[in-house]
């Protein structure tokens, strides 16, 4: 018996180390594995502080390095949880010392060649990188003595993103667009994959602004609305979608990314306005998703739900029999408001009919009408189909007979219609009434915050707006928050105004009594000057509010100090014009010297358009004569060249238009469980090697329109927008561009949470 124990002590103490030797590799790799996650944690943490552009308030005076620092301090930050003998210390090998840490952070070098240079975060648009390293100490017997201490390194690269919404009127060195992306539309749900920026040169051509765009003009006959016909199942193997002959039909599932489930044409061209098409599809994994369909050659699109009677909330006006006011929701249908609800008899007075909630389509019609007392006919007017418009309709003093007036509007081509009333006279004494009228809201803006004077010129500073809805009523219609830059002494901008209307984000919705913090960013081109900045609630008045005369902010009275400008940029406006037209030029210029004279050169002619002193940001007209215009001679130069130097930009310009080919189409985006038209986005065009071609923004009727050079294509086409502080993109490649055709291209917008 004795034997059998002291075997088993010896077997045991021959085992005992091998069996401490494995526990001690398993807590070893388990601090290994830890120290690791938490360095690329730290890395990720920093590489997402970094894309913002934002800084810390306290290295603010550290100018240029005020973002590096930041992200240092974030990725620092997030190393907590290993035991950190301090920043990098290093050994007579240049190794990191056990317990020191190292965070380098790297941005895309906005010159040739395209590297990352350390200490620099990137512009917008460019990469960003942030690598954090550590060295653990080896704290097991034996393992120790072999490998002291062990290495680990964390290292995330993302893209810098836009900083925010800027108008093309922006410094350009903020409002970079973003990298060509492939063309899958990235996953609803999941973080835009980072994709590497397209080296070489970008020269793009500039937006054609300033000149009117190709509006498709309303077709004499009517246009019916795409259609999903039917209730739609999980179970189901064909979808059927209704529209007109021709109709080239998507069907998308927008609760997978807009993944593409088919395209398929309308062939009926027997019923115009009813021709059907059926999708083959499977269903099965995709109960309670949303498919669409969208028209691709026109703005119309509907949407279902799979296997459910209601995808998402839609809220329902209700009405209030009390005098406490009880929040309820905007109308969703087309409706029009008054500015007043009675006038004097005999006396001259403006009535102002406005609308909301309709329709952006410029092939259907509102029609307005204004019926006296009797049916006695008034006035007839007809628009253009817009989301939200106003018309005034002036009364005579003999107009202005006592009895109930009528103003109804009309939507042509779909029958949705809404009337309101005007009473002749105005009641001696009103009589409160209980009424099912939707209470309404009051935007307006509590506070803005922007950066202390002076601010350097070119740099991105961010402002603070703060938005609160103060009347009863929710504001759901979606609306936008601006930034003006203003000379000083300017008076507040107004609904609508775009002159210095150099910032914007979108709000989805805001209730009663809510409040929103937005941040709007943007970067000074003027060196030396004050500036009056303002904020601006419901631009473009989206909202029917219960005072519209109160959505400006305060003034901030701000200093522009020098700064280091950007590499230089010529851009003209616009990019080409018809044969022999005498045509105005305007040509712009960023980031020149502030010494020298400039001169503007047309096809290299040595006597200039225009001489002046150079400065980092200019605008300067041109006139091109007819003669100058020659059309065996497509292909024009215009140059900005400093006299005396080697210091030149050129650009080119079309005569006639017709020379270049044309992309355009729509911009919807996917918010709420709908598909509906989204104005105001940035349009990006690149070509098969990653340059920028083109660039510009929809309008507010959600329409874009872009002037291709000759040659080159496939493009890719990316549309971006920012709501709610949530990217909406989308992406279409290999679009084809032929001169002196159109190419529709409807971008349709998905949130990259």
């Amino acid at each position: 018996m004795s034997r059998e124990k002291g075997q088993t002590l010896v077997e045991f103490a021959l085992i005992l180390p091998i069996l401490l030797l494995i526990l001690f590799v398993i807590i070893e790799s388990g601090r290994i594995f830890q120290a690791y996650i938490t360095v690329q944690h730290a890395a990720r943490e920093g590489a997402r502080y970094a894309v913002t552009g934002r800084w810390e308030e306290e290295f603010a005076e550290e100018e240029e390095k005020a973002r590096v620092f930041s992200i240092e301090d974030i990725a620092r930050n997030a190393l907590a949880g290993l035991a950190l003998a301090g920043p990098a210390g290093y050994d007579e090998e240049g190794r990191i010392l056990a317990g020191h840490y190292e965070i380098k952070i790297l941005g895309q070098n906005p010159n040739p060649p395209p590297a990352l240079l350390e200490g620099y975060a990137g512009l917008p648009g460019e990469k960003v990188a942030v690598q954090v390293a550590y060295r653990l100490q080896v704290i097991t017997p034996v393992l120790n003595v072999i490998v002291p201490s062990i290495p680990v390194v964390g290292y995330v690269e993302m893209i810098n993103e836009d900083f925010g919404q800027l108008s093309a009127g922006g410094f350009p060195g903020l409002r970079e667009p973003p990298s060509p992306i492939p063309p899958e539309i990235p996953t609803q749900g999941a973080s835009p994959t980072p994709t590497d920026t397209p080296t070489g040169t970008v020269t793009p051509t500039p937006t054609e602004t300033g000149t009117p765009t190709n509006t498709p003009t309303p077709s004499s006959t009517p246009a019916c609305t795409v259609h999903i016909e039917g209730d739609v199942h999980e179970y189901s193997t064909l979808v059927t979608v209704s529209g007109n002959h021709g109709d080239l039909i998507e069907l998308r599932d927008m609760d997978d990314g807009g993944f593409l489930l088919g395209t398929r044409t309308i062939n009926d061209p027997d019923h115009y306005c009813a021709g059907q098409v059926g999708f083959p599809v499977s269903l099965t994994d995709r109960l309670g998703h949303i498919i669409a369909a969208i028209a691709v050659n026109r703005p119309s699109s509907d949407t279902t739900c799979v296997g459910v009677t209601a995808c998402w909330d839609t809220p329902t006006p209700t009405a209030t029999g009390t005098s406490t006011p009880t929040p309820t929701p905007t109308p969703i249908e087309p409706y029009i408001v008054l500015n007043r609800a009675c006038s004097p008899v005999g006396e001259p007075v403006d009535i102002r009919a406005s609308g909301y909630n309709w329709a952006p389509d410029p092939n259907k019609h509102i029609l307005l009408e204004w019926w006296g007392p009797g049916d006695h006919y008034k006035d007839r007017q007809t628009l253009e189909s817009r989301a939200s418009w106003t018309l005034i309709f002036g009364l005579e003093p003999q107009e202005t007979i006592a009895g109930t007036h009528t103003v109804r509007a009309l939507q042509v081509e779909t029958g949705e219609e809404d009337i309101k009333y005007l009473e002749v006279p105005c009641p001696a004494t009103p009589t409160p009434t209980i009424t099912a009228t939707p209470l309404r809201p009051d935007l307006y803006i509590t506070d803005i915050v922007g950066p202390s004077s002076p601010i350097a010129a070119y740099q991105p500073v961010t402002f603070t707006v703060t938005i609160k809805n103060d009347g009863p009523g929710d504001a759901f219609s979606l609306f936008w928050v601006d930034l003006y830059d203003l000379p000083n002494g300017s008076d507040s901008p107004t609904a609508g105004q775009s002159d210095g209307d150099v910032a914007w984000t979108a709000v989805s919705s805001l209730g009663a009594e809510d409040t929103k913090t937005v941040v709007l960013y943007y970067s000074f081109i003027d060196s030396e000057e004050a500036r009056d900045v303002y904020g601006y609630v419901d631009t473009r008045q989206n909202v029917d509010e219960i005072n519209e005369a109160n959505n400006a902010s305060k003034r901030l009275d701000l200093t522009i100090s020098a700064g280091t400008p950007p590499s230089s940029t010529l851009t003209t406006d616009p990019v080409c014009s018809a044969e022999g037209v005498t045509t105005t030029i305007t040509v712009r210029g960023e980031g020149w010297p502030d010494t020298g004279i400039i001169q503007i050169l047309y096809d290299g002619n040595p006597d200039p358009k225009v001489s002046f002193s150079s400065r980092p940001s200019w605008n300067e007209d041109i006139t091109i004569s007819g003669a100058e215009t020659l059309p065996m001679v497509p292909y024009h130069t215009i140059q900005a060249i400093i006299t005396g130097t080697s210091y030149m930009q050129t650009q080119g310009y079309y005569i006639p238009c017709s020379e270049m080919a044309t992309i355009d189409g729509y911009t919807w985006i996917f918010i709420k469980g709908d598909i509906v038209p989204h104005g105001r986005t940035d349009v990006y065009c690149y070509d098969d090697d990653g340059n920028l071609i083109a660039q510009t923004t929809s309008d507010d009727d959600s329409y874009y329109n872009m002037k291709i050079p000759p040659g080159g294509g496939p493009y890719t086409v990316i549309g971006e927008t920012y709501i709610d502080d949530v990217l909406y993109k989308d992406a279409k490649a290999g679009v084809p561009a032929s001169v002196g055709d159109t190419t529709t291209v409807n971008l349709v917008l998905i949130p990259q949470y």
